[in-house]
């Protein structure tokens, strides 16, 4: 699903507003949600279900930093029409989307409802819908993804680049002052404990690319709009060779040769030469062979 389409699903109504923070119980008792974080939630509620104002409730807490505005947000989410219980939309199956957490990119409720909410939670929202712009009343279960690695630390070689991050978590590499080596070079910063990856997967994943000739940075989502999806069959060699049997999760530092990396990416040249990749590896989905 596009970002569009699931603004324009869950589009605002600046007439209700949500009611957040008020003293009447946010969700109707009549409406559970099972299953934990992660895992697809299945929706109980009776058919067809009233929605008289919009409103959500954070099912389970996360212990992930605050949400805040104007940054990616990486969600999971099945979406249903609370009319009939019908399946609209979701992304359980595959993998999350990444959004802006602006009212633009989402919705004005859904915005309201994750800018106060931590990584890891799972959050229910109810709205009215709007015949008018056609929207109907939805029952939408939304989990918050992480997007950086999460995991535990690993002691990296000394002759490799290093990796630090920034206030905002940002990773920044240092160069060694030396010739770069020859071969591709996979070293695990962070061994998360999801799935694990194979050479057929598509992984959603945030990067950085730094040049280590001068170490300027060439390419970065943490500059840009967030996450990004990735076929590893498609990718360059670097990648579909250093990220294989890794798991989600991790934060993998693959130190890639001319041979095994690009020409031109992004108006930068990058032939022959040895490029430094920092790698978030969030989400991973292989399809079954047929």
């Amino acid at each position: 699903m596009t970002r569009t389409r699931l603004a324009l699903l869950l589009a605002p109504l600046a007439a209700l507003g949500l009611l957040v923070g008020c003293s009447e119980p946010p969700v109707p008792p009549s409406v559970t949600v099972e299953g934990p974080p992660g895992s697809e939630p299945v929706v109980r509620y009776p058919v067809p279900f009233e929605i008289a104002e919009t409103s959500s409730d954070v099912v389970v807490e996360g212990n992930g930093p605050r949400l805040r505005a104007d940054e990616p947000v990486l969600l999971h989410y099945r979406l249903e029409s609370a009319a009939t219980g019908e399946l609209i939309d979701q992304t359980f199956t595959g993998l999350p989307k990444t959004y802006l957490l602006t009212p633009e990119d989402l919705s004005l409720e859904l915005y309201e409802a994750l800018v106060r909410v931590r990584v890891g939670s799972r959050v229910l929202l109810l709205t009215t819908g709007d015949p008018e712009i056609g929207t109907v009343p939805t029952v939408l279960v939304a989990d918050v993804l992480p997007t950086e690695a999460t995991g535990t630390p690993v002691e990296p070689r000394a002759d490799l680049p290093v990796v630090t991050l920034d206030d905002d978590g940002v990773p920044q590499v240092s160069i060694p002052d030396a010739d770069p080596p020859s071969e591709l070079e996979v070293q695990t910063l962070v061994r998360g404990s999801g799935e694990q990856v194979s050479t057929q997967s598509t992984v959603v994943v945030q990067y950085m690319m730094v040049r280590w000739r001068d170490g300027e940075v060439v390419d970065s989502t943490w500059e840009a709009l967030g996450p990004r999806s990735f076929s590893l069959a498609e990718a360059i060699t670097g990648w579909t060779l250093g990220l294989a049997e890794q798991t989600v999760g991790s934060r993998v530092l693959l130190v890639v040769p001319p041979a095994a990396a690009v020409g031109d990416d992004g108006g930068n040249d990058l032939t022959g030469e040895t490029v430094v990749h920092v790698v978030d590896i969030l989400a991973a989905t292989t399809e079954e062979e047929s």
